[in-house]
Order: C-alpha cells, then structure tokens, then sequence
C-alpha cells in the first residue's frame, strides 16, 4: 500500500516494491523487496533496479504477504519511507527504511526494527504508516499480529512517532 510517498529513491518519480518471498539472498527464503524506479521501460530489471533489502536471514519470508509492506513520507523529507514486515522473522518483525534507498542491504540495516514480544507471534503480517494520532505532527506505525496469542486472536500495536526520532 502507498500513501502520498511512492519515491523511495528520492529521483521524484513513484517507485514499484516487489516482495520476492522464495529469495535466498541471506539464507533459505529469507525473502527480499525489490525497488523497481519509474519510468517502467521496456529496459532490463537489472537498470532499474532501484534498491534490494534481504530478509535477515532464512525462512524470514521478509515483504510477505503483500500486505506487510507500505510506503510514505514518515519523516516528513519529501522521500518515501518503506515499511516493511516480516512475519516469520523470530517472533514476527517489521523493519522501517528512510529513504532514499539505494543499492544491495540486509533488513539488519533498517533504520528502526520493532520486534514482537511474545512467542507464536506473527506481528508484521501487515503495517501501516498512520495520520498523527497524538498530534505531534509524526505519524504513527502500525503493525497487525495475526497469531498474538495462543488463542490466535490477534492484536494490532501502535506506535507513536514521537517516540522515534525521525
């Protein structure tokens, strides 16, 4: 999902994230997001290829589902911002990327990692960069938990951003 901050790679233009869930680039799945630039050309992938973040490591599945990913200008510098999660991550992670993005990194090089607390947890199934609740004039992060407990009720957590330091 997108919200106002398409341009990852700070040249203007909205950029396309591609989850690659089945990804070996830091171990078995551990998965990786590809940013593609604008303008999509008939060019080859490997010119337009923007940035790559590989999950940590294997079977991180990092950017799936699709709806563990979500871009826009959290930090107010006129670049999209990737939210990014990884469900399968030890307890279930989500990983926040200021951009601009560029080049080859791992998820270990995310700007902030908000790692679930408690065992089962799938937190990073989905994310959101939210309006200011608080009025800070920061956004919020959400991050959805679809196993929270044994139950698998679910939960989502909320962070404030004034809590963090853009």
């Amino acid at each position: 999902d997108s919200d106002d901050g398409g341009d990852l790679t700070g040249d203007g233009l909205s950029d396309l994230v591609v989850g690659v869930r089945n990804d070996n680039c830091n171990g078995t799945d551990s998965g990786s997001l590809i940013i593609i630039e604008d303008p999509f050309t008939s060019a080859t992938l490997s010119v337009l290829l923007g940035a790559k973040i590989c999950g940590e490591t294997s079977f991180d599945d990092l950017g799936y589902p699709a709806t563990s990913l979500y871009i826009a200008d959290w930090d107010g510098d006129g670049v999209g911002d990737l939210l990014a999660g990884a469900a399968s991550a030890g307890l279930g992670e989500a990983y926040l990327f200021l951009g601009p993005l560029s080049g080859s990194m791992s998820a270990y090089s995310a700007d902030y990692l908000f790692a679930a607390e408690t065992g089962g947890s799938a937190a990073g199934q989905s994310v959101a960069i939210v309006e200011d609740i608080d009025g800070d004039g920061i956004g919020e992060i959400a991050i959805g938990d679809s196993e929270y407990d044994s139950w698998k009720l679910g939960r989502a957590s909320l962070v404030f951003g004034s809590t963090l330091s853009p």
